[in-house]
């Protein structure tokens, strides 16, 4: 939408994209154009296979961690540099959330990592 904004011509044109939609172009009705891709059947959708413990894990460890972060924010006479660590902290939990549940490799050496800080 953003390189779209900048290609186009005409402020108009430039506030029509952000208030139409991204499919817009001029001379296309509001919502853009109506031609799109044919669906194919059957439709493959993302459902990692993960067991039961490893989902409670992640669970329990995401509900942890959201206590201890809104913890540290309800105390604004912390630090500023704490607060910015434990953003950070907790940035670092939610991707090794998502790494668990696709399963590499280093996933359980990124859980180790994470888990030692």
């Amino acid at each position: 939408m953003c390189q779209q904004f900048f290609k186009i011509e005409g402020w108009q044109n430039k506030l029509a994209i952000i208030w139409k939609g991204p499919g817009w172009q001029p001379g296309l009705p509001r919502l853009g154009s109506d031609d799109f891709p044919q669906i194919t059947y059957p439709i493959h959708v993302y459902h990692p296979n993960v067991s039961t413990q490893l989902s409670l894990y992640t669970f329990l460890h995401f509900a942890y961690v959201l206590i201890q972060y809104s913890a540290v924010l309800k105390y604004s006479k912390v630090n500023l540099i704490l607060k910015y660590i434990c953003v950070f902290c907790f940035v670092l939990e939610l991707f090794d959330f998502s790494i668990i549940f696709i399963f590499n490799y280093f996933t359980f050496y990124f859980n180790n990592i994470r888990c030692d800080f």
